[in-house]
C-alpha cells in the first residue's frame, strides 16, 4: 500500500457537508458507527473519551473559562487523550489518539474549534468514517457544553481539522477500481 504521512484536512464548515455527495445515501450506517464507538457507553472511543472523566472535565473547565469571560487564548489547554492500551507487551494505540478543543473569537461570538488526531486511517473506508465520527462527536460534544453555559454566552462550532499520522491506500485491484470510481464521480468534465 501507499502511504502519506500526516494528511490533514481542515474543514470551516463541518456540520454542513459531513459526508461528500457520493456518501449522502450511506449515511445512516455513518451514523451508526459514530453511536456504536462514541455514544454507546461500551464503545470503543466513548471508554477511553471518559476514563478519568476526562470529557466532564473538560467540559466545566470550558465552560468557566466562557463563563469567566477571561481572554481567550488559542494556547489554552483543552486536550483528551486516548490512552495507549497495552497488549502481551506491546502498544496497542486505538485509532483515535487525541482531541484538542480551542476557543477563537469574532466580533462577539466564541467559535469551538477541533483538531482530531488519528493514528493510522485507511483512506477509502477508515476516512470517511472517521472524519464523519470526528464532526459529529465535536457536535455532540457542543451541545453539552451549551447545556453547561447562561443563556448570554453565544458559542457557535468553528473549524474542525483531521489529522491522520498516517493514511494509506492499499494496491490491490478492488481498492483502486473503487478510488478510480470515486474520482471519475467527482471529476467534472
Amino acid at each position: 500500500y501507499k502511504e502519506l504521512i500526516d494528511f490533514k484536512v481542515k474543514l470551516t464548515n463541518p456540520s454542513q457537508d459531513k459526508l461528500p455527495w457520493f456518501y449522502e445515501r450511506e449515511e445512516e450506517k455513518f451514523q451508526k458507527y459514530f453511536e456504536k464507538s462514541f455514544i454507546k457507553e461500551d464503545g470503543l472511543f466513548y471508554t477511553s473519551i471518559n476514563e478519568d472523566d476526562q470529557e466532564r472535565v473538560i467540559l466545566r473547565y470550558l465552560s468557566n473559562l466562557l463563563i469567566s469571560n477571561k481572554e481567550l487564548i488559542n494556547s489554552r489547554r483543552a486536550i483528551i487523550i486516548l490512552r495507549n492500551r497495552i497488549e502481551c507487551g506491546e502498544p496497542d494505540p486505538l485509532g483515535l489518539t487525541s482531541i484538542r478543543i480551542y476557543l477563537t473569537k469574532e466580533e462577539n461570538i466564541t467559535k469551538i474549534n477541533f483538531t482530531f488526531i488519528w493514528r493510522t486511517v485507511e483512506a477509502i473506508v477508515g476516512f470517511p468514517y472517521s472524519a464523519y465520527g470526528s464532526i459529529r462527536y465535536a457536535e455532540e460534544f457542543l451541545n453539552k457544553l451549551k447545556e453547561l453555559l447562561p443563556q448570554g454566552v453565544k458559542i457557535h462550532f468553528g473549524d474542525l481539522t483531521y489529522i491522520a499520522q498516517t493514511l494509506h491506500i492499499f494496491q490491490d485491484t478492488y481498492s483502486d477500481n473503487i478510488a478510480k470510481n470515486i474520482i471519475d464521480e467527482v471529476t467534472y468534465y
